[in-house]
């Protein structure tokens, strides 16, 4: 992929003078294909744009035919930078997953996604949801390669979701809806048996993985040290409210022997989980300590400490799950 280089010793506030491409724009490229390599070209303009979206985070908000060109050796370029969008890790993390789940028709898995994205409220009547995102994927099911538009599909699913449950839908998820069907309009165009799923898959698993390496998770508690302090040192205070407002009757519990069993378990694997959440804070610390043993730049002693609580606290991951049912605010 390449982008025309600047020069900003040439440059004004109000001038941005810029290399000349010399090449073949896309759009006429797909008018008459003959003397390019089709296939390669599909390939690399969708990994181009895929990269920029589930990589780089800074991506071509309009990236038509126009906007592209071919110079030798079938090297994608893009011009015209006058619209572009940003989005931060977090979002591109979870558009990605969000990616693979239309394309392998997991409607629950898309609505945990879209409720864990704070697109949707958790409090919407997940199966009218349901029925409505079945309908719009069942248009697509068993169809062609060439009839599956991965940006068609989230435009349609982001026109109920604003219109019927009111979702807050981010401008950036339109943009990049957009932006991804006119990417993928070239890549068919190019080569009608492409396959998008096929390119972006391999993306959305190394991101994946990077998510939940030790180093990331480590890089995560670090950041989030003084929000899990906050939690510890005013856990006491929180309970000691809850219990008054029970006393003093502005919460009434329906008692039952499942209820005080449910209430004993919670309050173990609450307790098993502060543990295990202030070790692995203590774990990443020391993994980023640069003296002594080290493996794969990290302190030996911080990867085993780290590791062994991951895989306990993996084990709790589902703690407010288990919460009990039976309990009525009023």
């Amino acid at each position: 992929m390449r982008s025309p280089t600047i020069f900003p010793e040439y440059s004004t506030s109000l001038v941005l003078t810029m290399e000349f491409i010399q090449g073949t724009k896309m759009s006429q490229v797909m008018e008459n294909p003959e003397g390019f390599d089709n296939k390669l070209l599909a390939e690399r303009v969708a990994k181009s744009y895929f990269q920029q979206l589930l990589v780089d985070g800074f991506f071509h908000a309009d990236p038509h035919p126009g906007n592209l060109y071919v110079l030798e050796d079938d090297v994608v370029c893009y011009i015209d930078f006058g619209m572009m969008g940003h989005i931060d890790h977090d979002f591109m993390q979870n558009l990605g997953e969000l990616f693979v789940q239309v394309i392998d028709y997991k409607v629950d898995a898309i609505i945990n996604q879209l409720i864990y994205m704070g697109i949707i409220n958790d409090s919407v009547d997940r199966n009218i949801l349901k029925r409505d995102i079945m309908d719009i994927l069942d248009r697509y099911y068993g169809a062609s390669l060439s009839d599956i538009h991965l940006g068609h599909i989230l435009s349609e699913l982001a026109l109920p979701l604003i219109t019927k449950y009111r979702a807050r839908v981010p401008p950036e998820f339109t943009l990049i809806a957009r932006a991804v069907s006119l990417i993928e309009e070239v890549a068919y165009s190019l080569d009608g048996e492409f396959d998008a799923a096929a390119q972006f898959k391999p993306m959305v698993k190394k991101l994946i993985l990077q998510k939940f390496s030790p180093k990331n998770m480590a890089d995560v508690l670090v950041d989030n040290m003084f929000e899990l302090e906050h939690l510890v040192k005013n856990l006491p205070q929180n309970i000691n409210r809850l219990v008054a407002r029970v006393e003093n009757g502005e919460i009434k519990v329906r008692y039952s022997e499942e209820l005080s069993e449910d209430i004993e378990r919670t309050s173990n694997k609450l307790v098993v989980a502060i543990i295990i959440a202030a070790l692995l804070l203590g774990s990443s610390w020391i993994i980023q300590i640069n003296n002594g043993p080290m493996i794969w730049g990290m302190s030996i002693l911080g990867f085993l400490g780290f590791c062994s609580q991951w895989g306990a606290g993996c084990g709790s991951y589902n703690l407010y799950s288990t919460l009990p049912e039976n309990l009525e605010e009023i």
